[in-house]
């Protein structure tokens, strides 16, 4: 915008130089429209501007490392011209706080665009990406004319479950055999629950769902068994932290596999105790939108110290621990 106020003055200029020169209407009328020019090119460019709708798309999560397309994408509604746009695209890791940020301009037309962007996912957590200061500008390049909409998207960076670094006794936990229902039990032994993604049609209770006009199904309340309860403290640097959500991703995936449910607890940033049971991959997923939107404390916490035991529902627990800080490993340089 500077450089285009600079060329218009430097006309302007000789405009008015040839005005003094030579006398005349010709001189008149030409420094007349010069300085009606810049308000002349801002009407002109508003119809199409306000035809302008600005958004930013990005997948809904990722593994920490990948890198996820973030595309920009500008449609025209009008088709009418426009010069350009600018902004800044922001984002910014909510359980880190670090953020990148960098500039961005679009030179329009008559048509839309679509700019994408590799972004790497560093760390783990939420992180929130939006564009800031959209703005369109005239014909001339002299005014920028701000554009509202919503521009902000949220993406899970997750952990990578790997190794079989898990607890001493987890194993026997994955391997135990549901209770089995006593002979001569009859359908009053299974509870019903709604239809999740994934049930098999063979468990749906059809007579119980027509008339509650939706899908429930038969569970056996004989097999279940109760809650692994996995501890684990959630604090440090990311590096660290992102050492610890792996084994645990990879613990939970475990028990996941083997159709065991678990309990996730820990301590927040202000000492309470927090809690995510866990049956299935989208119940780990809000977990980890739970646990990732928020800054883990610098200091250590140890959850074992205010978790108060078992209760109804829940089994043995077992301590995931996270690296120690010389273990941790080191940013990348």
């Amino acid at each position: 915008m500077l450089g285009a106020w600079f060329g218009y003055l430097v006309f302007l200029a000789a405009v008015l130089l040839f005005y003094i020169l030579f006398s005349g209407w010709l001189a008149g009328y030409v420094l007349a429209l010069s300085l009606l020019l810049p308000i002349l090119s801002l009407l002109l460019s508003l119809p199409g501007i306000r035809g302008l709708r600005v958004g930013l798309h990005l997948g809904a999560s990722g593994r920490r490392g990948q890198a996820l397309p973030l595309v920009v994408r500008v449609e025209n509604r009008f088709r009418l011209p426009v010069r350009c746009l600018a902004m800044r695209v922001q984002c910014i890791n909510q359980m880190t706080g670090h953020s990148h940020h960098y500039p961005l301009r679009l030179p329009l037309g008559c048509e839309g665009e679509a700019v994408s962007r590799p972004f790497a996912l560093e760390h783990c957590g939420v992180v929130h990406c939006q564009l800031r200061f959209v703005r369109a500008y005239d014909f001339m390049g002299l005014f920028p004319i701000p554009l509202k909409g919503q521009r902000a998207v949220y993406l899970l960076a997750e952990p990578q479950p790997e190794g079989e670094d898990v607890p001493a006794g987890l194993d026997g936990q994955m391997s135990e055999e549901p209770m089995r229902r006593e002979q001569g039990s009859t359908l009053d032994d299974y509870a019903v629950r709604p239809y999740r993604p994934g049930d098999s049609l063979r468990i749906v209770h059809w007579k119980l769902s027509s008339k509650l006009d939706e899908l429930v199904v038969r569970e056996p309340e004989s097999d279940h068994r109760p809650d692994v309860v996995l501890l684990f403290d959630l604090y440090g640097q990311p590096e660290r932290v992102d050492a610890l959500l792996d084994r645990l991703a990879a613990c939970s995936l475990q028990l996941r596999e083997k159709g065991r449910a678990h309990r996730l607890v820990w301590a927040d940033g202000s000492g309470q105790l927090c809690q995510s049971r866990v049956e299935s991959d989208a119940d780990f997923a809000q977990f980890l939108w739970q646990a990732g939107a928020q800054q883990p404390p610098a200091d250590p916490t140890d959850v074992r110290q205010i978790w108060p035991g078992p209760t109804e529902g829940e089994g043995q627990a077992f301590y995931v621990e996270g690296p120690r800080e010389e273990e941790a490993p080191c940013p990348a340089a």
